[in-house]
């Protein structure tokens, strides 16, 4: 079995019965509605302890909840499934989000309606120490294009999880990798961005973000607080 472990067996399986899946996502959407503002309808698919489905039946997925949450909550979002990026190697790039192909199409090859597709594509970054974050620009480029090849060139990216392995980086190092890697994100014009995590509970070998550590003061440095 592939499924993460603190998700349970099945939690990366296509649902037995689909009609289970809407109703989820209708219960989800209804209790939520006008608290959560956007959905992200899945997380990182490229790897097999999160999804162990096809890109079409992904997709499936992803059409059903973006109909269902703008019919319920018309002001919520829909965000496509972030796939994960390690480094920029372009092969892993392209192999992290061919589904977005899929997506974009009904089952006979016509376009999708409206009320169907995502509002935003997403990607989560976690680089390891060695990376510059100039290679930053080097994936959303990437990933930009392949957006436009997937008939996406209108929707915003986004970027829902970003963080350094840190393999022993200085208490200054870390704080200028968040630093450089915001100017980054603002050159790039990505409307959002998130660090993992604001807790104490983020894997030991990223970046920890607990107050007053040096990411979180390379955030507030970043952020002119």
């Amino acid at each position: 079995p592939t499924d993460a472990n603190w998700l349970g067996p099945g939690s990366a399986s296509m649902p037995k019965d689909q009609q289970d899946w809407r109703d989820y996502v209708q219960t989800v959407v209804s209790r939520y509605q006008g608290v959560i503002t956007a959905y992200e309808v899945g997380n990182e698919p490229n790897v097999k302890a999160f999804w162990t489905g096809t890109d079409a039946q992904l997709a499936e997925l992803v059409k059903e909840a973006a109909q269902i949450v703008h019919a319920t909550d018309p002001s919520a979002l829909v965000v496509a499934p972030a796939p994960v990026v390690v480094n920029s190697n372009p092969k892993q790039t392209r192999r992290a989000n061919e589904f977005w192909d899929s997506m974009n199409t009904q089952k006979n090859g016509d376009p999708l309606p409206a009320s169907e597709r995502v509002d935003a594509l997403s990607f989560h970054w976690y680089p390891d120490a060695q990376t510059k974050p100039i290679e930053l620009k080097i994936l959303v480029n990437q990933l930009r294009n392949r957006a436009r090849q997937a008939g996406y060139s209108n929707t915003p990216l986004w970027l829902t999880e970003v963080n350094f392995y840190n393999q022993g980086l200085t208490a200054n190092a870390q704080k200028q990798k968040v630093i450089r890697t915001n100017k980054w994100i603002r050159e790039l014009k990505l409307p959002r961005a998130y660090w993992y995590a604001w807790t104490d509970l983020g894997p030991q070998e990223i970046m920890q973000f607990v107050p007053g550590s040096p990411a979180a003061q390379g955030l507030a440095t970043s952020l002119g607080q």
